[in-house]
């Protein structure tokens, strides 16, 4: 399975934002002063925690849930209905769920792209 954390750093609409945390341990604090040595660290909580609310900016997450130890976060696909993506963290599934959902509205979905 590819890693979640590169895939999100190489995806053309990702961004880093205030609070998120790098592999390196790198907090953001300011943007302009930030120069990513790693991808975003997917077992902080408070990455996973922005990456969630990029997913709910969209008005597509809809639901978060935590099933024996994998978390699970779901969305509703423009053209495939709720589907969800499962990660052994909340930002992994998160990461997961935030590509899958990119990947769709920008190969013949709608509006709503978490920037």
């Amino acid at each position: 399975m590819s890693d979640p954390a590169e895939e999100l750093l190489r995806h053309p609409r990702f961004a880093w934002r205030e609070g998120m945390r790098d592999r390196a341990g790198v907090r953001v604090f300011d943007l302009d002063l930030f120069d990513a040595t790693s991808a975003p660290d997917l077992s902080d909580w408070a990455t996973a925690g922005i990456l969630l609310g990029l997913l709910g900016e969209t008005g597509r997450l809809t639901d978060v849930v935590k099933q024996g130890d994998e978390w699970i976060v779901a969305v509703d696909l423009p053209e495939d209905g709720v589907q969800g993506w499962a990660g052994d963290t909340l930002g992994e599934a998160a990461a997961y769920a935030l590509i899958g959902l990119w990947e769709a509205l920008d190969f013949g979905g709608s509006e709503g792209g978490g920037e």
